[in-house]
């Protein structure tokens, strides 16, 4: 069930792979106070998908910087490793939609393609150690930014994005869009 907010809805989402870094946390400084100045709700994410990457015991070291910095959340932390059956329900979503596909090729394969496939690489739906790709599309998108006005912004141009790897992880692609919807997140400060 998606958290149900009225108005403003911010969130900070740091990845684990070691303490919180001072960059880091003037971000979370700036996205604090822009939820406060709006009256409204500041979350926190904790972006714990790749295992591989992340450092020990960082997690629960970012919650208390934040905490001895008074950068107090709205409601329970959320953890990205329990929710990967969300994750999983999206991509499947996705895949019988036909709007992502499994791909077995390298990012060299693709380079030469400026990251779009041409087709000859789509691999077959049992295959075990292909990626899931968006399928790119031709549509522009306008998003506004409170300091830059209008941004537009061509799918395409950041190619056939992984959605999960061919490692089995969810990929932050995916796994920032499904969870910033399910927690109502209408800004994000960066």
């Amino acid at each position: 069930m998606a958290h149900s907010h009225a108005g403003y809805v911010g969130r900070f989402a740091p990845s684990p792979t070691g303490p919180l870094h001072f960059g880091s946390l003037c971000s979370a400084l700036a996205s604090y106070l822009d939820a406060r100045a709006h009256n409204g709700h500041w979350l926190l994410r904790i972006e714990n998908l790749d295992p591989p990457r992340e450092q020990a015991g960082a997690d629960h070291a970012i919650i208390e910087s934040l905490k001895a910095h008074r950068l107090l959340w709205d409601g329970d932390v959320l953890w990205q490793s329990d929710r990967l059956s969300a994750y999983q329900d999206a991509l499947d979503q996705l895949l019988t939609a036909e709007h992502a596909f499994h791909c077995s090729c390298s990012r060299a394969q693709l380079a030469s393609h400026n990251g779009i496939h041409l087709g000859s690489c789509i691999a077959p739906l049992d295959r075990k150690d292909a990626a899931v790709r968006l399928r790119t599309n031709h549509q522009t998108y306008t998003i506004e930014d409170r300091l830059l006005g209008p941004q537009q912004h061509r799918v395409e141009d950041g190619g056939d994005v992984v959605l999960k790897r061919r490692d089995g992880l969810f990929a932050y692609q995916l796994a920032v869009v499904v969870d910033d919807a399910y927690s109502g997140i209408t800004d994000v400060v960066r």
